[in-house]
């Protein structure tokens, strides 16, 4: 360092006196020095600060890595942001009074409870046969319990929610991103991304509405394979038809829930079906999908699986209303 100085001061000394040369360039030389030194103390604290976080436990799920293809969610600690519409459907306040609702519901309701697919046994011979699935998404994730299980056994997965996943106990994934509060009618990320689109006990509670936004957006963000277990009848909380349910808010029949997912390309999985055939799992309904191969039914289809949705929104849940649409779905769909 006093080379250099001398150096530059013998250069500096052709135009100024050596006196004010040196005047010049050694505070200089030590201002060098002392930056150099607050680089050095700077990385220090930082690894140290990533050494300290690691044995705190700030890392914990290290089965849950980052997907460097994911383009679509936003970046950074996601509990100071929020994006989305919702599940609970419409915007503004009412948007988040759906939102308030749910975070309640998964908080005093479902947190103290094994996840649906752990408790009814399914998970396990599911997740077997997508073992090679590398990148899951779990659309409706609840309070994270069943994407701590996929983490788990070697998967990559991500997850969106309706509830505040960062008042839930899915806080802590949703401060390092694998979690997000969204409706799944806006799902935030690129088409076809997903090796499979899990869903367990989530498309019941979606307000007709919106199911057909919904599907689409499962649909779109799946590269094929899509699995879900949807209820076929209303929750012990919710009144009966044709009072307005307020926690199973679509309880549709198997046949329209094929009919919806084939207008979108996507026929049964008859293979996944014949397995889940062999055992009997209380209070499960499975529908297993392949997608994007092509058309599964035409465009005949169309209308009259609305239709019914209409007539099911129009009588509060009531099916027995609507048995003369469903027999012109089942008939135009094939299902």
């Amino acid at each position: 360092m006093n080379a250099a100085v001398e150096t530059v001061t013998r250069e500096l000394g052709r135009i100024f006196s050596e006196k004010k040369a040196r005047r010049v360039v050694r505070p200089l030389g030590f201002l060098l020095a002392v930056c150099i030194g607050f680089i050095v103390v700077s990385c220090g604290r930082d690894w140290h600060s990533h050494r300290r976080s690691a044995r705190l436990g700030l890392r914990t799920l290290k089965p849950l890595r980052m997907g460097t293809s994911v383009q679509g969610p936003p970046k950074g600690p996601y509990c100071t942001k929020k994006i989305g519409g919702g599940v609970g459907g419409g915007a503004g306040e009412e948007q988040e009074l759906d939102r308030d609702f749910y975070t309640k519901y998964q908080s005093g309701v479902l947190a103290s409870r094994k996840p649906f697919a752990i408790d009814k046994g399914f998970f396990a011979p599911v997740e077997q046969y997508y073992r090679d699935k590398a990148l899951w998404l779990d659309a409706g994730a609840g309070t994270c319990g069943t994407m701590r299980e996929i983490a788990r056994k070697g998967h990559e997965v991500y997850g969106v929610e309706l509830s505040d996943v960062c008042k839930t106990e899915c806080s802590s994934l949703a401060r390092q991103g694998w979690v997000f509060s969204t409706g799944l009618n806006e799902i935030p990320f690129p088409d076809r991304h997903f090796d499979l689109v899990w869903s367990s006990e989530v498309f019941e509670h979606v307000p007709t509405s919106l199911i057909n936004q919904s599907v689409a957006e499962v649909v779109r963000v799946a590269k094929r394979d899509l699995f879900f277990s949807i209820a076929m009848k209303r929750s012990g909380f919710d009144p009966d038809p044709p009072a307005k349910a307020k926690i199973h808010l679509s309880v549709m029949p198997r046949t329209w829930w094929n009919a919806i997912f084939a207008l979108y390309g996507c026929r049964v999985n008859s293979e996944v079906t014949s397995i889940l055939a062999r055992k009997s799992y209380a209070k499960a309904t499975f529908f297993p999908y392949i997608c994007h191969e092509g058309p599964v039914v035409s465009g005949a289809c169309d209308a009259p699986v609305a239709a019914y949705a209409e007539c099911y929104m129009t009588n509060g849940g009531d099916h027995s209303k609507c048995s003369g649409v469903q027999a012109e779905y089942m008939a135009a769909c094939g299902v």
